[in-house]
């Protein structure tokens, strides 16, 4: 008997260091895919908030645009390139009609902010 219930309690400690591992894993990867979405969101935001910017802000588009480089840079390098191909491309886009709409709002401004636009090119 004693033999056992021996056996019973090594089984029962091996599967509970195996379920706490299991469990412990499980909490990591939620915990870092909550910190992950927060991140996302907050560039998400981050990006349009700048972009909303050049309906108001002429002085700094050349800033705004640098920001938001930036922010979508950040955002394509937190999605998945094989899961996620039509948001990246849609970020992309996004932005490449922001440089364009800057360079249109740039149109009376100096040809060094033009040239500047036309070459910063990702």
């Amino acid at each position: 008997p004693w033999i056992a219930t021996g056996i019973t309690a090594i089984i029962s400690i091996i599967y509970n260091i195996y379920a706490t591992k299991k469990t412990q894993f499980i909490n990591t990867v939620t915990t870092e895919r909550v910190r992950w979405i927060t991140t996302l969101k907050e560039y998400i935001a981050q990006y349009y908030s700048t972009a909303s910017a050049f309906n108001r802000d002429n002085d700094n588009i050349i800033e705004n645009l640098n920001k938001c480089n930036e922010l979508r840079l950040k955002i394509v390098l937190y999605l998945n390139p094989k899961d996620d191909k039509e948001l990246i491309n849609a970020i992309n886009e996004n932005y490449n009609l922001l440089k364009e709409w800057g360079k249109l709002k740039l149109n009376g401004s100096s040809n060094e902010q033009r040239y500047y636009l036309n070459l910063k090119e990702c």
